[in-house]
């Protein structure tokens, strides 16, 4: 796990260097609703209203996931068995490639990958509503 998140890490690093370019990322609330937010992932910090830390990945989707570093709401949501075991509050998955770059990734494709292959039913995908909020009028879809 900790050879992950260094990974992670360093992928984050490069992509706060990324030219500005708003994409598609998940923000899974602690009430256990998801939401689209299109935005620059430089702004991870702003989104989480505090400093983000890493709490997992899904390595086959290329997908980071963040959380508020001691945020204390316990989440409705179940995470896989490779994520840290003590995430509470809001987790915001975001997607970038071999290089770093911001990449879309939508509810949609966080659900399909739920329902494909979910973990020995250790990670649950919402069922509410799903809204869209976009920080720029330009997003970058695939």
């Amino acid at each position: 796990m900790a050879a992950m998140q260094m990974e992670a890490l360093l992928q984050i690093k490069a992509c706060m260097a990324a030219p500005n370019e708003p994409v598609a990322c998940v923000m899974l609330r602690a009430d256990g609703s998801s939401e689209e937010i299109v935005t620059d992932h430089r702004k991870i910090r702003e989104l989480l209203k505090g400093t983000p830390t890493v709490v997992g990945a899904i390595a086959s989707l290329g997908v980071q996931a963040v959380m508020t570093e001691g945020a204390k709401k316990k989440t409705k949501h179940v995470f896989p068995e490779t994520f840290d075991p003590n995430i509470k509050g809001d987790v915001l998955l975001f997607r970038i490639n071999e290089e770093a770059a911001p990449m879309p990734f939508t509810p949609k494709e966080y659900k399909d990958w739920v329902e494909a292959a979910p973990p020995k039913g250790k990670a649950t995908a919402s069922t509410g509503p799903v809204k869209t909020i976009s920080k720029k009028s330009k997003a970058k879809r695939a």
